[in-house]
């Protein structure tokens, strides 16, 4: 369709900058994710995270959201079952991380899903 040079470009910009707050899997643990270190704005406040590792063994066969939000000016993450949702605050959403048999089986990405989020 005619609007793809912008849509195009602008998915490129996205993904270039958003190497901020990946979730990948962390080396030394099975079910430990790594967030990259960025800087966000939620809700009008800029919030700064260094690297941070979180174990999320308790989500075993199941699936974990991990957000960032804002705790009194300072960047806070979250995670929590799936089957809870998302926090009705206003957060930054990072990633769904699915858990079996003790590791971590998938990554699912979502923060671009916020970052166009109108």
């Amino acid at each position: 369709p005619y609007h793809d040079w912008l849509i195009r470009p602008l998915h490129r910009l996205a993904e270039s900058s958003a190497g901020a707050f990946r979730v990948d899997r962390a080396s030394d643990n099975a079910t430990t994710v790594c967030i990259s270190p960025g800087r966000a704005s939620i809700a009008g406040v800029v919030l700064t995270l260094d690297e941070t590792l979180i174990d999320l063994a308790v989500f075993n066969n199941d699936t974990a959201y991990v957000w960032l939000e804002d705790n009194a000016g300072s960047a806070q993450l979250g995670n929590a079952a799936a089957s809870a949702g998302w926090p009705s605050n206003a957060h930054l959403k990072l990633a769904e991380v699915t858990l079996a048999g003790g590791a971590i089986t998938a990554i699912l990405d979502r923060r671009l899903e916020t970052l166009f989020r109108v």
